[in-house]
Order: C-alpha cells, then sequence, then structure tokens
C-alpha cells in the first residue's frame, strides 16, 4: 500500500543467557538482536514434515483463532510435505477439495529451481528446470509458487521479508520501535510507521526460555488515518504452537492465520503436521520421482521421456541449464507437430506474397502492348 502507517508486533522465544544480556540496553537494540536470532533460526533450521492445510470463512476473528469455520460453507483442503536442510527446501501441495488450482512440487538449492506442475493420468505434466529467481536468493521459498502459503518459516506466507520487520515495499519510512517484557519468558516487540494517509502497526511476541527465540504470534494491522472520511482497516494474527525440538532449534508444527479483509470477511488459514520432527531431513527428501511421459523443460541436453526415472536436487547443476525449452525423446522432428506446421503455413503465405507482387508489376507492362 501506497500511503499510510504501520506497526508490527513479534513475540519471540529466547534462551534466558540472552535475554539477560539484552536486559540493560535499549528497545532498538533488543529488536535488532532479537531479529537476527529469529532470521539465523529461519536460515539454519533443518526439517522434515508432512502436513494438512485447510481453508475457509470464520464468523468472527475469536472463531477463527480458534480454528472453526462457518458451518455448512466448504473448506477447501489440501496435503503437503515440506523438508528443509539449510536453504535447500522443498514444499508440496496436493488439494483434496475446492477450486485451488493444480498440485505443484517446488525444490530448491539457491542455485537450481525444480518446478514440478502435477496434471492427472500424466497427461500435462511438466517439470521446469530453472536457475534460482534473484528476488528469492537468500530465502526459505522453495519456488515461486509456494511463497505466498503459510508454514512455520513463513507465518504470513511471506518468505522473502524479515518475519520481525515491518516491510513496506520502496517507501522510506521512520520505523517506531517499542518492547514490553512482560516475564523473563515473554517479549512483546511492535514496530510502527506512518505512511500517509495509512497507519501500520506490527506486534511480535517472542518466547525467551527456547533456544534460539521462537516466534508465538504475530499481529499486523494496517487502518485509515484520522482524517480518513472512511474508516476501515486490515488484521492479520498468526498463532504458531506445538513447538517440536530440531536441528536448529524449536519449530511449530501447528500455524493458524486469521485475516480480516477491509470489507470485514474473516478468513482462517491452518497449517499442521503431525509427523514433524519424528524423522531428520534426508537427501532422498529432495529427490522427485517422475513418472514416463513427463515434460522436462530447461535443461541443455534431451532427455529421453519414454522411462520413468528419479531427479536429484544434489546432481543438477547450474551448468546444465539450458534455455526454457521442453525437451523431446530424440533429435528427429515430430511428425505431424504445431511447429513443423506452423513453418509451412508461413511458407505457403511467403510465396502468395511474392506471385501477389510480381503479378502486381508485370500487369502494367501488359496493358501498354495491348494499346
Amino acid at each position: 500500500m501506497s500511503n499510510g502507517t504501520c506497526f508490527y508486533v513479534l513475540t519471540l522465544i529466547a534462551t534466558p543467557l540472552r535475554t539477560l544480556d539484552l536486559l540493560a540496553q535499549s528497545p532498538q537494540v533488543e529488536y535488532e538482536a532479537y531479529t537476527q536470532f529469529v532470521e539465523q533460526w529461519r536460515s539454519d533450521v533443518e526439517f522434515a514434515s508432512t502436513f494438512k492445510y485447510s481453508e475457509g470463512r470464520s464468523v468472527s476473528f475469536d472463531e477463527g483463532l480458534a480454528e472453526r469455520f462457518v458451518s455448512g460453507e466448504p473448506i477447501r483442503t489440501a496435503k503437503g510435505v515440506l523438508y528443509k536442510k539449510g536453504l535447500t527446501v522443498r514444499f508440496s501441495l496436493r488439494p483434496d477439495s475446492g477450486n485451488w488450482g493444480d498440485p505443484f512440487d517446488e525444490m530448491s538449492d539457491q542455485q537450481v529451481q525444480i518446478r514440478h506442475m502435477i496434471q492427472q493420468d500424466n497427461v500435462g505434466h511438466s517439470i521446469y528446470f530453472t536457475a534460482r529467481e534473484q528476488r528469492l536468493q537468500g530465502t526459505a521459498a522453495a519456488g515461486p509458487l509456494s511463497q505466498g502459503y503459510i508454514s512455520p518459516l513463513a507465518p504470513f506466507g511471506d518468505y522473502r521479508h524479515s518475519l520481525t520487520d515491518l516491510y513496506t515495499g520502496s517507501v522510506t519510512a521512520t520505523k517506531q520501535v517499542g518492547l514490553v517484557r512482560h516475564d523473563d519468558k515473554l517479549v512483546e516487540i511492535s514496530v510502527s510507521v506512518d505512511i500517509g494517509k495509512e497507519r501500520w502497526q506490527k506486534r511480535v511476541s517472542l518466547q525467551t526460555d527456547m533456544s534460539p527465540p521462537a516466534i508465538r504470534e504475530m499481529e499486523l494491522l494496517i487502518e485509515s488515518g484520522a482524517d480518513e472520511p472512511e474508516k476501515w482497516n486490515v488484521r492479520r494474527v498468526v498463532r504458531l504452537s506445538d513447538f517440536r525440538t530440531c536441528a536448529g532449534g524449536p519449530v511449530a508444527a501447528k500455524v493458524v492465520r486469521v485475516i480480516e479483509t477491509r470489507a470485514g470477511e474473516i478468513r482462517t488459514t491452518i497449517w499442521n503436521s503431525a509427523d514433524l520432527g519424528r524423522q531428520m531431513v534426508s537427501p532422498q527428501d529432495f529427490t522427485m520421482d517422475v513418472p514416463a511421459g513427463v515434460n522436462l523443460a530447461g535443461l541443455k541436453r534431451e532427455i529421453d521421456l519414454g522411462r520413468p526415472r528419479q531427479i536429484e536436487l544434489r546432481k543438477i547443476s547450474p551448468d546444465i541449464l539450458g534455455e526454457l525449452v521442453f525437451a523431446v525423446p530424440d533429435d528427429r522432428p515430430i511428425e505431424g507437430s504445431p511447429w513443423s506446421l506452423f513453418y509451412a503455413a508461413i511458407g505457403l503465405v511467403m510465396l502468395l506474397v511474392v506471385f501477389f507482387l510480381g503479378w502486381r508489376f508485370l500487369r502494367p507492362t501488359r496493358t501498354k502492348s495491348i494499346r
């Protein structure tokens, strides 16, 4: 949004020693320290999980936070996997019901990005190999399709920005930082920014008896300014719970996000994993099984599509990536392919143009000779 004020509140969990070290510091110093803790956790943490994704409308904000949807209305559900080892990430989503679009599977190691667009009966299946998108470099997003979905790595569904910061686009504004220490286990950080006629507020709650700090709740409130004739607000609240011990720090097995739109509609989304933290993530978790007949696009050399295969992310290096062109089984032209017909049509059109120009040029000469 272009004009407005912003406030962001963040709740973090840190070790008692780190908390004591920060007690004598200013709110700005503590805010920067907790931000560093959280972003380092998001970079280093490792885990394997399958999850269920649910989305629908709720009657009120409290009903949404209580994970209750409007009775009788359809709920969109899906299943997926989320694997993370350092900044190597895989995210897949397969809808169960509702108008949710096509299923997909994405994974990336910050150099190569692989996206599998899944269709029924292998018809229209495509796997795209590309270099890592610049805008996603250094983030925990598996790819462009998964970056809008919530997870423990992105409670607001935004993998590209700091969890504790208030993203205001290209607008440069002075942030006001506040900090409230409720006890030796809970810290609440607030960030606010005024941007034109809007007011933004962000609040983050952190529990400080975990190592490293862990976010328990986040709230983002965007509202109209005092001089606006029509009052409105957009509110988002995320609650993280059921933390599991993983390599690199605690990870929430449940994430609940509730959004109140400008029109007053309440939308609730739940990310829930029953097995998060039970097993260590392994290289096999970044291997795709490819059925026969699936299109492979973006490699320098053509691949035989006539048999099943496996794609291991660690074996795909940037130097084998080519232009994003669908591969064919061999070098022979495909009989009856659309491109063959296209070039034949162009040739016919050019022949007709030459014939017409020749006819126009010769016609005046013939008229004079008749006279």
